[in-house]
């Protein structure tokens, strides 16, 4: 029964946003990004992004290296502090068509601001990207995995969580989307909220979207 209630989690408060960074800043350039999106429900008959928000601020610590943190403000509305911390290294840049290649470590932290419940959880991200096209488009394919050691008895750490994505990129501005295959594994029938998935009784859909702009 834990099992599912960590896939409740995982498809409601984990599946809050898209991934953070795929291809790092260069070294002391900043950014901030807005994003929108999550998991695909049924309302009223029609398939629509549970409309989660986020604001996310990151930092070139080097060349291959970028620090990230996140407030989710939809959260924050239903008195919930929603954070995320982490960092992106660049393990290989691109070269022609042989992709670049990225990990994230991120550390997630949720807590109800009236009870005090709180929750904490590592995530580790790895992507492949493709810049296109003199740099004005991205694609890139990768996956998350998040960490609960609450799993630890149903003898498993975490839940993977396949991803793919595009950004247009104008200037010094990008915009993306991203579509995630959420906990893809797992039977959605017995989770009570109406998820819809691509791949049917199978965890669930997340459709995102995001702006961000780098000075």
């Amino acid at each position: 029964m834990r099992i599912y209630v960590f896939i409740f989690l995982a498809l409601t408060v984990l599946s809050c946003a898209p991934s953070r960074f795929v291809e790092p800043l260069s070294k002391n350039q900043q950014a901030v990004s807005f994003n929108i999106g999550g998991s695909l429900i049924d309302y009223g008959g029609a398939t629509i992004p549970v409309p989660l928000t986020s604001l996310t601020y990151a930092y070139g610590l080097s060349n291959k290296l970028t620090a990230f943190g996140s407030l989710h403000t939809t959260s924050l509305v239903f008195n919930n502090l929603q954070t995320e911390v982490g960092v992106l290294s660049q393990i290989r840049g691109q070269v022609n068509y042989i992709p670049g290649i990225s990990s994230v470590l991120a550390l997630n932290y949720i807590t109800e601001l009236s009870l005090g419940n709180s929750k904490l959880w590592p995530q580790i991200d790895g992507n492949a990207y493709w810049n296109l096209n003199n740099n004005k488009h991205r694609l890139h394919l990768g996956y998350s995995i998040w960490i609960d050691t609450d799993m630890i008895d149903e003898n498993k750490i975490g839940i993977v969580n396949p991803h793919l994505g595009y950004t247009y990129k104008i200037k010094l501005w990008e915009i993306g989307t991203e579509l995630k295959f959420l906990a893809p594994s797992y039977d959605n029938t017995k989770v009570f909220l109406p998820y819809q998935s691509l791949t049917g009784d199978k965890g669930a859909t997340g459709l995102y979207f995001n702006i961000s702009k780098r000075f």
